[in-house]
């Protein structure tokens, strides 16, 4: 026996089955579990500051081997490093801008230890070196984004930049002794460790 087509049994639309109708819903949904998921994941690694680092420099060496061996995406390790720039430059200039007459950052004194405050901090800093390189590595999938450029012009420019931008903070901090809570700032300023206290 046979029946139309009209009145044949249809199967039960599914959530998980993609349709016109219900793509929008999917896509929202499966958006929202994953910044979740990825806010799960900052919050678990925030004490972790050992093991934050060592992921960033993975990152960094799976990039740059990427970029190296292929002599491809020059423009993009470029913008890359252009934007870690700015956010180092963020993260060694103080909250409140230091000035001859009246110095009011914290500083290290022989009695009292209080920590340089960022205007970026730690952990932001830590995120944004990590996102801007989980970005570059997918720029990295496609040569659509091999922009052609003449590498040692922007090699060269981008020393003269981290130069003078970073120095112009070195020299700050020589002058007012302050230096975020990192052992080689503060060897470059001249604090050779934090006081020691007695208790």
């Amino acid at each position: 026996m046979s029946f139309p087509q009209d009145r044949l049994p249809q199967p039960a639309a599914s959530k998980n089955t993609i349709s016109p109708d219900n793509l929008p819903e999917l896509i929202r949904s499966t958006a929202s579990e994953a910044l979740s998921t990825y806010r799960q994941v900052m919050a678990m690694s925030l004490p972790r500051k050992k093991e934050r680092w060592a992921f960033a420099a993975f990152l960094t060496v799976i990039f740059l081997l990427r970029v190296l061996i292929s002599r491809k995406w020059i423009f993009i390790a470029y913008c890359l490093y252009v934007y870690i720039l700015s956010r180092v430059i963020m993260f060694v200039t103080p909250m409140v801008e230091p000035d001859d007459d009246d110095v009011a950052l914290p500083t290290y004194d022989n009695d009292e230890y209080r920590p340089f405050v960022s205007r970026l901090p730690e952990f932001t800093f830590w995120q944004k070196y990590v996102e801007g390189h989980g970005i570059a590595i997918v720029l990295t999938l496609t040569t659509w984004t091999n922009i052609p450029v003449v590498w040692q012009i922007l090699v060269v420019y981008f020393i003269l930049l981290a130069g003078l931008s970073i120095g112009k903070e070195v020299v700050k901090m020589r002058k007012f002794k302050y230096a975020p809570d990192w052992p080689i700032l503060r060897k470059i300023v001249g604090i050779a460790s934090k006081p020691k206290f007695n208790k």
